[in-house]
């Protein structure tokens, strides 16, 4: 019988997918803390799988190729969640799709990203996430805000002097996300995207690479038709190997798992049947189609194919999670983020929230980086003016600007009623 052969037309959906696999024999191996999915973890697994695929149909309106880290994503706007309060926050635990209770969301998301990110040494792949906020110089942010993402986030603040050096402070934060992504990402924020009314940017940025657990022999790389969605064909660089792979066919969709070294961490691959029928499987892509698929697969041999591909992607995420109902957080007279800095000392909103990231697929595995930036902006406040204190007062014609009376208080005492 004849090997089946499944061609990878494109892939759809990259996933870093916890698995209880072997550990590595070779030692010393930092092991994983997080094997599983525990009661307290479920919920936050979710709710970030929910949003993940909520946030990639969103995208995905738009035509042409797509990456984003939706786990980076759900990072940056989790400590930013973490200082709203009312309707702010409301519907921003909506858009995110948080199922578990704050404390609990916060804890465990922040054990999630400390047990996956980081130096771990003996491990088969790298993967390494870190956060940090970059806030207005002497601006007095809430200390429960700040206790809460510095321990859950490990996202140390560093202050910078947005109203003095706007693009000092881009420089900056650049320059860390350059730093954190091996260059992949080297300008997350735009000129523009940060200015003088900038108060806060709470930035994540990850970076991924591993070989195959398999890797693709590059003898075997060649030209290989690729049918766009329109009939049209091209050739292009297409890697493609056998082996024994866990994966599935249903209903007009075949699914493939590519593990990385460790057997910890795999891409998932999604390929309809027929070459325009990506928008239908779009359509049902959620987190209960998606969980429902992988359970129905086994393993089983199989030729793989998947072309070489390199992609740098930009996501208009500010006006994506708008879209998605996030709407009162970037409004500076409705935003509420009190539980930043209270209102009395400054009125925040979002003012912008940016996306990039970066992906490379070829023979011996894959290398891909992302970061997001939300950025926090200050409504400027109506100055107030008390008369609580000795005062001068005129009543003016305003028209001929004549001085029709003048008058001053020093001590209001028996005369206020």
């Amino acid at each position: 019988m004849r090997t089946p052969i499944l061609y990878v037309a494109a892939a759809l959906l990259t996933a870093a997918t916890l698995a209880t696999g072997a550990c590595s024999s070779e030692p010393p191996r930092d092991p994983r803390v997080v094997t599983g999915l525990t009661p307290e973890l479920a919920p936050v697994v979710a709710g970030n799988n929910a949003f993940a695929l909520a946030l990639y149909q969103a995208a995905a309106a738009s035509p042409g190729n797509l990456f984003f880290s939706p786990f980076s994503v759900s990072a940056a706007f989790g400590m930013t969640y973490a200082g709203a309060r009312g309707t702010t926050a409301d519907e921003m635990r909506a858009v995110l799709a948080i199922g578990a209770e704050d404390a609990s969301y916060h804890r465990e998301f922040g054990a999630l990203l400390a047990d996956l990110g980081g130096p771990h040494e003996g491990r088969g792949y790298q993967l390494l996430v870190a956060n940090r906020l970059f806030g207005q110089s002497g601006l007095p942010f809430e200390p429960p805000f700040l206790d809460l993402v510095t321990g859950a986030y490990a996202a140390p603040l560093e202050g910078l002097a947005f109203d003095a050096d706007p693009e000092g402070g881009r420089a900056v934060i650049n320059q860390w996300v350059s730093e954190q992504t091996e260059g992949r990402v080297p300008e997350l924020f735009q000129s523009g995207d940060i200015d003088g009314a900038t108060r806060l940017v709470a930035a994540n940025a990850i970076y991924f690479k591993a070989d195959w657990a398999k890797q693709f022999d590059p003898d075997r790389t060649g030209l290989a038709r690729f049918t766009r969605a329109d009939g049209t064909e091209l050739e292009v660089p297409t890697m493609s190997q056998n082996g024994s792979f866990r994966g599935g066919q249903d209903d007009g969709v075949a699914f493939v798992e590519l593990s990385y070294q460790d057997d910890e961490l795999s891409m998932v691959l999604l390929v309809p049947d027929a070459p325009d029928g990506l928008p239908a499987l779009e359509q049902k892509l959620d987190a209960d189609y998606l969980a429902g698929l992988l359970a129905a697969g086994h393993e089983g041999e199989a030729e793989v194919a998947l072309p070489r591909f390199e992609l740098h992607a930009r996501l208009p995420l500010a006006e994506l999670v708008q879209h998605m109902g996030m709407v009162t957080a970037f409004d500076d007279t409705l935003a509420d983020f009190s539980g930043m800095v209270a209102t009395d000392v400054a009125r925040l909103h979002l003012q912008t929230a940016v996306h990039e990231a970066f992906v490379r697929v070829d023979e011996q595995g894959t290398e891909a980086a992302a970061a997001t930036g939300v950025g926090v902006g200050t409504t400027s406040m109506p100055p107030r003016i008390a008369a609580d204190r000795p005062f001068v007062f005129l009543i003016r014609d305003m028209l001929t600007t004549s001085i029709l009376f003048v008058g001053r208080i020093e001590d209001p005492t028996g005369i206020a009623f």
